[in-house]
């Protein structure tokens, strides 16, 4: 056993029954990781942000994991001189959503985080226990 194993196991005795502690408690911090991943990647991809420009002529939706959801374009921007103009709107109601989109991702990971060390500050306290 690794000197960290034994630190964290309470320094006991090396035998058998304390490595199947180890592995045991390690195997649950993993499984509930991956939990936790697919929590994270499914709140990513259900969480909308929408971005917009000209003053909401044209909108912008994306999933926070940046996935494009839809695009609105208001019909008085139909007309061929326009073009140019509802192509710039489009960039940057995209930038905006964009934005929006990474600080919203950041945010959730964050929390996210916070509970996968809460988890490995519980097992290694298990562990140690």
């Amino acid at each position: 056993m690794t000197g960290f194993l034994k630190q964290i196991l309470g320094g006991g005795a090396e035998g058998p029954e304390t490595q199947v502690h180890a592995f045991k408690a390690s195997a649950e911090v993993a499984a509930r990781m991956q939990e936790l991943h697919e929590a994270l990647d499914r709140e990513l991809s259900a969480t909308e942000v929408t971005g917009e420009a000209g003053g909401g002529m044209v909108r912008i939706r994306l999933s926070v994991d940046g996935a494009p959801k839809g695009v609105e374009v208001s019909p008085e921007l139909y007309a061929a001189e326009m073009r140019e103009p509802l192509e710039d709107l489009i960039l940057a109601a995209l930038q905006n959503a964009q934005s929006k989109s990474d600080a919203e991702s950041g945010r959730i990971r964050s929390a996210h985080m916070e509970k996968i060390g809460q988890l490995m500050a519980g097992a290694l306290e298990k562990a140690a226990g």
